[in-house]
């Protein structure tokens, strides 16, 4: 976006507890892993491995607890998944099962992430893995009713989302920039 935008309309991503529960699971594999080892092996090297996961994961999550409370930005599971992969890949030497754990630790987190449509004077960015810009040429109309942001498109493709109670827009003040935006092209 060539500058910043007019509005930023948020979407609210209504799958979260679903993604945290696919989360929760992905960390529950990671410790029974973790533990497993710790019955298993005999090697002293992969026991302070696994006991190192075991702790940084504590330590993560004991500092979400404590200090998350006033800053969320920190996710004491997130953080988690983040690192155990690298254990499992570089310490365990079990590529392909940390391979794995790393593409799905990704994935958790581009879930995660908070939807946004931007409005400027040149352009439409709506939500999308990478971000679809449109240019206002493109679209036929362009409205917020009842919290309901409806994109029309001149191709016949349409989308439509509920938009962020707690983050509200002046549905008015939006419309007639909508208008008067659509009217220059």
């Amino acid at each position: 976006m060539t500058k910043t935008a007019d509005y930023v309309i948020r979407i609210p991503n209504t799958r979260t507890k679903t993604y945290d529960l696919m989360g929760w699971i992905l960390y529950s594999l990671h410790m029974a892993g973790f533990l497993l080892v710790l019955i298993v092996s005999s090697e002293k090297d992969q026991l302070k491995w696994a006991g190192f996961g075991i702790t940084l994961s504590l330590i993560f999550f004991l500092v979400e607890y404590f200090a998350g409370k006033k800053n969320r930005q920190f996710n004491g599971l997130q953080q988690s998944l983040n690192f155990l992969p690298f254990i499992w890949i570089f310490r365990f030497h079990f590529t392909v099962l940390g391979v794995l754990a790393v593409i799905l630790s990704v994935l958790y987190i581009l879930s995660k992430k908070e939807f946004h449509v931007y409005i400027s004077e040149e352009e439409v960015k709506l939500p999308s893995l990478f971000g679809s810009r449109h240019s206002w040429s493109e679209i036929n109309n362009l409205v917020l009713k009842d919290g309901l942001l409806t994109v029309d498109f001149k191709n016949n493709k349409l989308f439509q989302q509920l938009t962020d109670e707690n983050y509200p827009v002046d549905e008015n003040e939006f419309n007639n920039y909508c208008r008067d935006r659509l009217a220059k092209g």
